[in-house]
């Protein structure tokens, strides 16, 4: 039974990957190929890039072939706005990145994901890395941040409890989110995913 149902898992995760593939060339890759052209002043608010970014996450989230439940959507704002979620999973990024439904946004990411193939050259370019080997390297970041959505049109996704944690309990914040709230005065919109942790956990190969 058991050889069964990995089999099964097995079939499913490589349809699901199929149809990313193709979510992927269909949509990142010409946001990608945007992002390496345009400079600075014109890819962070540019519309055709969040809007390939957008279909790429809800593509994303629609190749899993499960339901998908959202409450409180109507509670987004319009306005810049500072948006923190629990981290559970990698398929929190498409589904928390599908919440701002192709407004221009900012993402704090860990720094060794900007040394990443691809993936690294769009965060370099689009997001912030967070060094969080010392306070004045976070801190930097924090300040870059900072300037990138302050008097901007420009939304902050942050993971504030810094790590994926699949215990379903909320962990210690890290205080970022914070100061940006109070540096730029936007508001603070709580997100909780719940069950990604469970379908796909860290290093897991199967969904």
């Amino acid at each position: 039974m058991k050889v069964y149902k990995k089999i099964l898992l097995g079939l499913r995760t490589a349809v699901t990957l199929f149809l990313c593939v193709i979510v992927g060339m269909l949509f990142f890759v010409p946001a990608l190929i945007l992002v390496a052209i345009l400079p600075e002043r014109r890819r962070r608010d540019n519309k055709v890039i969040f809007w390939f970014l957008d279909m790429t996450y809800k593509g994303i989230t629609h190749a899993l072939l499960v339901p998908i439940t959202i409450q409180g959507k109507n509670n987004i704002p319009d306005e810049p706005a500072i948006f923190v979620a629990n981290h559970e999973s990698s398929l929190d990024i498409p589904f928390f990145g599908a919440l701002m439904n192709g407004h221009p946004h900012i993402w704090y990411v860990l720094d060794r994901f900007s040394r990443t193939p691809i993936l690294g050259f769009m965060v370099r370019r689009l997001s912030v890395p967070v060094d969080q080997t010392s306070a004045l390297k976070a801190s930097r970041a924090l300040i870059t941040g900072i300037r990138l959505v302050d008097g901007k049109k420009r939304h902050t996704l942050i993971f504030p409890e810094g790590g994926r944690f699949i215990d379903g309990k909320i962990h210690d914040f890290f205080s970022g989110f914070a100061i940006i709230a109070k540096k730029t005065q936007q508001p603070v919109v709580p997100v909780m995913m719940y069950n990604l942790g469970k379908m796909f956990p860290p290093k897991s190969l199967l969904l």
